[in-house]
C-alpha cells in the first residue's frame, strides 16, 4: 500500500467500492451491518449523506476487530477468520 492510499485508508467510501477492495464481508453482508450499525456500536463506520450510506474502511476494521473480542471471538482481519477466543487459527 503506498503513503498516498494509507493517508485514504480512512476517507469515506461507498459500500459498493468498499466491497470490490476487500473480499470480507460480502455487500449484502455490509448493508446488514449498516442496519444493525447501533445495535452492534458500529455507528462511527458509517456516514449518511442524502441518501448515499458511505463506509470509513479503518474505523470499520476497527470496530469489527473491537466487537468480536467483547463477545469472546478472535476476528483475523487478514484471514477473514473468526474463531471462538482461545482457538488457534493456524489449526485445520
Amino acid at each position: 500500500m503506498s503513503e498516498s492510499q494509507q493517508d485514504n485508508f480512512d476517507a469515506p467510501i461507498t459500500i459498493k467500492t468498499f466491497c470490490q477492495n476487500y473480499s470480507w464481508p460480502s455487500e449484502p453482508a455490509m448493508r446488514a451491518y449498516r442496519q444493525r450499525a447501533r445495535e452492534l456500536n458500529l455507528s462511527d463506520a458509517f456516514l449518511t449523506i442524502k441518501r448515499r450510506v458511505l463506509v470509513r474502511p479503518k474505523t470499520f476494521f476497527r470496530l469489527i476487530e473491537q466487537h468480536h473480542q467483547h463477545e469472546g471471538y478472535n476476528y483475523d482481519v487478514k484471514k477473514s477468520t473468526c474463531l471462538p477466543a482461545g482457538t488457534n487459527s493456524e489449526a485445520g
